[in-house]
């Protein structure tokens, strides 16, 4: 088997995303890619080819272009297994994929684990670059030539552990959030296991919008697995893209709370479907209002309309502000706003009304 190929991730992409990512990711200086090659074997073995990355181009690949694209990878991997050689501090430093790929990981608060090559020795925090003082404290495995194999089943069941017991991270924001998002009931039954989130997860790559949704709002929760909020986000943009307005309303409502960027914010409305919006519990209507209204009063004129098809799909109430956004959208020509100026005046003035007539068709 080749370990220097990647050709498995290659066909993950979706929809334009950058492939999706597997949930460990392997770390290496150049020099020690022997030893990473026998690791990431092994882990292939038990986890299969879609669960584990290593850039083997990495010393051919240098520079900005090779960071962005390993960002990508490294902001959905929720173990790094950092392979840690003889004189591996001077090696952080002096090689810079590693040292960039680190520190990125550690301000994602991905969890690490060492794999020490042939008796090499963990450094103290102080020879390490400060963002990677934690490296030091983690637990750490061997990979000694003398006992190889039982060295590597060592590391698959280190590696089994990190990933069941990923840690709980939830920003403030997301848990006032909870209360609004769109989750169904059954998702609260039963534990996932490994096996059943790598299916979920290979469903998700071939365009399972169910699939995609189901991980989304179980990472979101932590409803039989771990909470991780950057999956979460991650499955429920793909479910969106694939289709699932629970997907799409969810980011929307998310977006209110600083949690998801403008960027995909505005993608997730334009998917979303005004005529058959979901039948929603009250706190999520409320929420989706204003959301609406903030588009109405500070959006761009595209979402000004977005904001107002939103309010009109959810029955919602038009105070004097948004009236006046309103027919300032009326009088530019936009005939939905026409139409929408048209029917608020005719239900709260009369079918005679002489401006309501003004804005008929």
């Amino acid at each position: 088997m080749d370990i220097n190929s990647n050709d498995n991730h290659q066909a993950d992409s979706l929809a334009g995303f950058p492939p999706l990512s597997p949930q460990i990711f392997i770390s290496a200086a150049r020099e020690d890619f022997g030893a990473a090659g026998q690791v990431r074997l092994a882990l292939e073995a038990f986890f299969g080819k879609r669960a584990v990355y290593m850039d083997a181009s990495a010393p051919l690949r240098l520079g900005e272009a090779r960071f962005e694209a390993v960002k990508g990878v490294l902001a959905d991997t929720w173990l790094v297994v950092c392979m840690v050689g003889k004189g591996w501090p001077k090696k952080v430093i002096t090689d810079s994929n590693m040292g960039h790929e680190l520190e990125y990981a550690a301000s994602l608060n991905i969890s690490f684990l060492p794999v020490l090559i042939d008796r090499a020795r963990m450094p103290d925090a102080a020879a390490l670059p400060e963002p990677l003082h934690r490296v030091a404290s983690c637990p750490a495995e061997f990979l000694r030539p003398e006992t190889m194999q039982r060295d590597l089943d060592f590391i698959v069941r280190a590696v089994q552990r990190s990933l069941e017991q990923s840690p709980n991270i939830e920003p403030d924001a997301l848990r006032t959030a909870y209360g609004e998002l769109i989750i169904p009931d059954a998702l609260h039954a039963g534990t996932l296991t490994f096996n059943d989130r790598m299916q979920l997860m290979d469903r998700a790559r071939g365009g399972d919008a169910g699939a995609s949704l189901e991980l989304g709002l179980r990472y979101l929760t932590g409803s039989g697995t771990q909470k991780s909020p950057r999956l979460a986000l991650r499955y429920l943009e793909l479910a969106s893209v694939a289709g699932a307005q629970e997907a799409t309303v969810n980011l929307v409502l998310l977006s209110r709370h600083g949690l998801v960027d403008k960027r995909i914010r505005d993608a997730a409305l334009g998917r979303l479907d005004f005529s058959a919006i979901l039948p929603l519990a009250e706190p999520a209507r409320q929420a989706l209002l204003e959301v609406a209204r903030d588009l109405i009063i500070q959006g761009e004129s595209a979402f000004q309309v977005h904001g107002l098809m939103l309010t009109k799909a959810l029955n919602g109430c038009t105070d004097s502000v948004v009236v006046a956004k309103l027919r300032e959208l009326a009088d530019s020509g936009d005939e939905f706003s026409r139409s929408y100026l048209a029917e608020l005046l005719f239900e709260q003035e009369s079918r005679y009304h002489p401006m309501s007539r003004n804005y008929q068709r």
